[in-house]
Protein backbone atom coordinates (compact mmCIF):
# COMPACT_ATOMS: atom_id res chain seq x y z
CA UNK A 1 0.00 0.00 0.00
CA UNK A 2 1.70 3.46 -1.00
CA UNK A 3 1.64 5.88 1.51
CA UNK A 4 -1.02 8.28 -0.22
CA UNK A 5 -3.46 4.83 -0.17
CA UNK A 6 -2.46 4.60 3.77
CA UNK A 7 -3.33 8.88 4.22
CA UNK A 8 -6.85 8.66 2.38
CA UNK A 9 -7.21 5.29 4.66
CA UNK A 10 -6.49 7.56 7.77
CA UNK A 11 -8.27 10.44 6.72
CA UNK A 12 -11.94 8.38 6.12
CA UNK A 13 -11.37 7.25 9.29
CA UNK A 14 -10.52 10.37 11.11
CA UNK A 15 -12.78 12.66 9.48
CA UNK A 16 -15.81 10.08 10.21
CA UNK A 17 -14.76 10.98 14.23
CA UNK A 18 -14.28 14.53 13.74
CA UNK A 19 -18.09 15.10 15.27
CA UNK A 20 -17.28 13.49 18.37
CA UNK A 21 -13.87 15.21 18.61
CA UNK A 22 -15.14 18.67 18.81
CA UNK A 23 -17.84 18.09 21.34
CA UNK A 24 -14.71 16.33 23.10
CA UNK A 25 -16.34 12.36 23.68
CA UNK A 26 -13.39 10.51 22.25
CA UNK A 27 -11.77 8.61 24.46
CA UNK A 28 -7.41 8.65 24.34
CA UNK A 29 -6.57 6.23 22.00
CA UNK A 30 -9.25 8.26 19.18
CA UNK A 31 -8.18 11.73 20.50
CA UNK A 32 -4.47 10.88 20.14
CA UNK A 33 -5.30 9.41 16.43
CA UNK A 34 -7.71 12.59 15.25
CA UNK A 35 -4.96 15.58 16.21
CA UNK A 36 -1.71 13.57 14.47
CA UNK A 37 -3.64 13.29 11.20
CA UNK A 38 -5.32 16.86 11.34
CA UNK A 39 -2.21 18.75 11.95
CA UNK A 40 -1.31 17.95 8.18
CA UNK A 41 -4.58 17.92 6.67
CA UNK A 42 -6.31 21.19 5.71
CA UNK A 43 -9.63 19.16 4.13
CA UNK A 44 -10.15 18.33 8.40
CA UNK A 45 -9.04 21.46 9.55
CA UNK A 46 -12.18 23.19 7.60
CA UNK A 47 -14.68 20.65 8.78
CA UNK A 48 -13.39 20.68 12.54
CA UNK A 49 -14.10 25.16 12.13
CA UNK A 50 -17.72 24.04 10.15
CA UNK A 51 -18.50 21.62 12.59
CA UNK A 52 -17.32 24.39 15.59
CA UNK A 53 -19.52 26.80 14.28
CA UNK A 54 -22.50 24.38 14.23
CA UNK A 55 -21.71 23.25 17.75
CA UNK A 56 -21.35 26.90 19.16
CA UNK A 57 -24.59 27.67 17.42
CA UNK A 58 -26.79 24.94 19.31
CA UNK A 59 -25.31 25.02 22.47
CA UNK A 60 -26.30 29.03 23.14
CA UNK A 61 -30.24 27.92 22.41
CA UNK A 62 -30.09 24.57 23.74
CA UNK A 63 -30.97 26.13 27.70
CA UNK A 64 -33.82 28.25 25.96
CA UNK A 65 -35.19 25.54 24.04
CA UNK A 66 -34.76 22.91 26.96
CA UNK A 67 -36.67 25.15 29.31
CA UNK A 68 -39.58 25.22 26.38
CA UNK A 69 -40.05 21.79 25.89
CA UNK A 70 -38.92 20.52 29.89
CA UNK A 71 -42.15 22.07 30.62
CA UNK A 72 -44.83 19.54 29.63
CA UNK A 73 -48.24 20.66 30.65
CA UNK A 74 -46.96 23.98 28.74
CA UNK A 75 -45.51 21.70 25.48
CA UNK A 76 -48.83 19.70 24.90
CA UNK A 77 -51.26 22.93 25.76
CA UNK A 78 -48.64 24.40 23.11
CA UNK A 79 -48.63 21.27 20.34
CA UNK A 80 -52.38 20.73 20.58
CA UNK A 81 -53.69 24.20 20.39
CA UNK A 82 -51.60 23.92 17.07
CA UNK A 83 -53.39 21.45 15.88
CA UNK A 84 -56.58 22.74 16.55
CA UNK A 85 -55.86 26.27 14.81
CA UNK A 86 -54.21 24.65 12.09
CA UNK A 87 -55.85 24.65 8.68
CA UNK A 88 -55.33 21.12 6.97
CA UNK A 89 -53.19 22.76 4.01
CA UNK A 90 -50.66 24.13 6.61
CA UNK A 91 -50.69 21.23 8.13
CA UNK A 92 -49.43 19.05 5.05
CA UNK A 93 -46.95 21.98 4.15
CA UNK A 94 -45.30 22.53 7.67
CA UNK A 95 -44.76 18.71 7.89
CA UNK A 96 -41.65 19.62 5.59
CA UNK A 97 -39.48 21.89 6.59
CA UNK A 98 -36.48 24.08 5.30
CA UNK A 99 -33.25 22.28 4.36
CA UNK A 100 -30.94 24.58 6.91
CA UNK A 101 -34.02 24.22 9.33
CA UNK A 102 -33.58 20.18 9.06
CA UNK A 103 -29.86 20.16 8.80
CA UNK A 104 -29.58 21.66 12.11
CA UNK A 105 -32.54 19.64 14.21
CA UNK A 106 -30.66 16.33 12.89
CA UNK A 107 -26.93 17.27 13.78
CA UNK A 108 -28.44 18.54 16.99
CA UNK A 109 -29.86 14.80 17.76
CA UNK A 110 -26.90 12.65 16.38
CA UNK A 111 -23.97 14.69 16.59
CA UNK A 112 -24.28 16.70 19.89
CA UNK A 113 -26.27 14.57 22.06
CA UNK A 114 -28.10 16.25 25.08
CA UNK A 115 -27.74 15.53 28.81
CA UNK A 116 -30.42 12.74 30.34
CA UNK A 117 -32.09 15.73 31.81
CA UNK A 118 -32.90 16.82 28.80
CA UNK A 119 -33.99 13.85 27.32
CA UNK A 120 -36.21 12.75 29.77
CA UNK A 121 -38.14 16.12 29.79
CA UNK A 122 -38.39 16.43 25.88
CA UNK A 123 -39.65 11.80 26.17
CA UNK A 124 -42.07 12.54 28.76
CA UNK A 125 -43.72 15.87 26.64
CA UNK A 126 -43.54 13.21 23.81
CA UNK A 127 -45.56 10.15 25.86
CA UNK A 128 -48.01 12.48 26.72
CA UNK A 129 -48.84 13.94 23.42
CA UNK A 130 -48.84 10.64 21.93
CA UNK A 131 -51.15 9.21 24.77
CA UNK A 132 -53.45 12.09 24.38
CA UNK A 133 -53.54 11.55 20.41
CA UNK A 134 -54.37 8.20 20.39
CA UNK A 135 -57.03 8.48 23.21
CA UNK A 136 -58.90 11.21 21.17
CA UNK A 137 -58.37 9.15 18.25
CA UNK A 138 -60.04 6.49 19.63
CA UNK A 139 -63.07 7.91 20.63
CA UNK A 140 -64.04 9.15 17.59
CA UNK A 141 -63.64 6.18 15.90
CA UNK A 142 -66.04 4.10 18.07
CA UNK A 143 -69.42 3.73 16.29
CA UNK A 144 -72.59 3.40 17.38
CA UNK A 145 -73.49 0.11 16.31
CA UNK A 146 -70.49 -1.07 18.47
CA UNK A 147 -72.56 0.45 21.80
CA UNK A 148 -75.51 -1.31 20.41
CA UNK A 149 -73.46 -4.90 20.13
CA UNK A 150 -72.46 -4.80 23.38
CA UNK A 151 -75.62 -3.82 25.25
CA UNK A 152 -78.30 -5.81 23.26
CA UNK A 153 -76.45 -9.17 23.78
CA UNK A 154 -79.48 -12.03 25.24
CA UNK A 155 -78.95 -13.08 28.73
CA UNK A 156 -78.26 -16.65 28.97
CA UNK A 157 -80.90 -18.78 30.73
CA UNK A 158 -79.80 -22.40 30.98
CA UNK A 159 -80.34 -24.04 33.80
CA UNK A 160 -77.48 -26.19 35.85
CA UNK A 161 -77.71 -29.75 36.22
CA UNK A 162 -76.26 -31.77 39.36
CA UNK A 163 -75.84 -35.21 38.70
CA UNK A 164 -75.97 -36.93 42.24
CA UNK A 165 -75.04 -40.71 42.36
CA UNK A 166 -75.89 -42.89 44.66
CA UNK A 167 -73.38 -45.86 46.39
CA UNK A 168 -76.54 -48.22 46.01
CA UNK A 169 -79.82 -48.54 44.51
CA UNK A 170 -82.32 -46.52 45.77
CA UNK A 171 -86.12 -44.95 45.31
CA UNK A 172 -87.08 -41.52 43.99
CA UNK A 173 -88.82 -41.03 48.01
CA UNK A 174 -85.21 -42.22 49.24
CA UNK A 175 -83.45 -40.26 47.36
CA UNK A 176 -85.27 -37.32 47.49
CA UNK A 177 -84.92 -37.30 51.37
CA UNK A 178 -81.78 -37.57 51.65
CA UNK A 179 -81.21 -35.14 49.32
CA UNK A 180 -83.75 -32.90 51.60
CA UNK A 181 -81.94 -33.66 54.67
CA UNK A 182 -78.53 -32.79 52.99
CA UNK A 183 -79.27 -30.02 50.52
CA UNK A 184 -79.20 -27.29 52.98
CA UNK A 185 -77.62 -24.55 50.82
CA UNK A 186 -79.87 -25.62 48.04
CA UNK A 187 -83.12 -24.52 49.54
CA UNK A 188 -86.17 -24.77 47.42
CA UNK A 189 -84.32 -23.67 44.02
CA UNK A 190 -83.51 -27.07 43.14
CA UNK A 191 -85.75 -29.69 41.69
CA UNK A 192 -84.92 -33.54 41.79
CA UNK A 193 -85.40 -35.27 38.45
CA UNK A 194 -84.68 -38.37 37.01
CA UNK A 195 -85.91 -42.29 38.41
CA UNK A 196 -84.14 -45.37 40.11
CA UNK A 197 -83.44 -46.63 37.10
CA UNK A 198 -81.74 -43.43 34.96
CA UNK A 199 -80.16 -42.08 38.27
CA UNK A 200 -81.23 -38.54 39.85
CA UNK A 201 -80.10 -35.09 38.71
CA UNK A 202 -80.32 -31.70 40.71
CA UNK A 203 -81.98 -29.16 38.73
CA UNK A 204 -81.32 -25.18 39.33
CA UNK A 205 -81.98 -22.46 37.72
CA UNK A 206 -79.58 -19.97 35.59
CA UNK A 207 -79.55 -17.76 38.86
CA UNK A 208 -78.06 -20.16 41.51
CA UNK A 209 -74.61 -19.12 42.68
CA UNK A 210 -71.17 -20.49 43.05
CA UNK A 211 -71.52 -20.16 46.25
CA UNK A 212 -74.81 -22.16 46.60
CA UNK A 213 -73.69 -25.03 44.17
CA UNK A 214 -70.45 -25.50 46.01
CA UNK A 215 -71.94 -26.00 49.23
CA UNK A 216 -74.86 -28.07 47.67
CA UNK A 217 -72.04 -30.63 46.61
CA UNK A 218 -70.40 -30.61 49.87
CA UNK A 219 -73.32 -31.39 51.92
CA UNK A 220 -74.28 -34.08 49.59
CA UNK A 221 -70.67 -35.84 49.21
CA UNK A 222 -70.62 -35.95 53.17
CA UNK A 223 -73.80 -38.30 53.29
CA UNK A 224 -72.30 -42.17 52.93
CA UNK A 225 -75.00 -42.59 51.04
CA UNK A 226 -73.52 -40.56 48.55
CA UNK A 227 -70.98 -41.61 46.01
CA UNK A 228 -70.26 -38.75 44.07
CA UNK A 229 -71.89 -35.51 42.82
CA UNK A 230 -70.71 -33.51 39.61
CA UNK A 231 -71.96 -30.88 37.72
CA UNK A 232 -73.17 -31.92 33.92
CA UNK A 233 -74.42 -30.66 30.79
CA UNK A 234 -77.81 -29.62 30.97
CA UNK A 235 -79.86 -31.76 28.13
Amino acid sequence: MTNKEKFTQKHNQVIELLPWWVNKTLNDHENEMVERHISNCDECQAEIEMLSVLNNEIASSSVADYAHHADVDQSLSSVMQRIDNTPDEEKVSSSNPGLIQSFLQTASTLLFPRSTLQWAGSAIACVVVVLTGMQLWNANTVTDNEYQVLSTAEPQNSAVRLSVRFTESVTAEHARKIVGNRAVSAGDSYELVGSEDEGFSLLFPATVTVNELNNTIIELQNDPAVENVAIVPNE
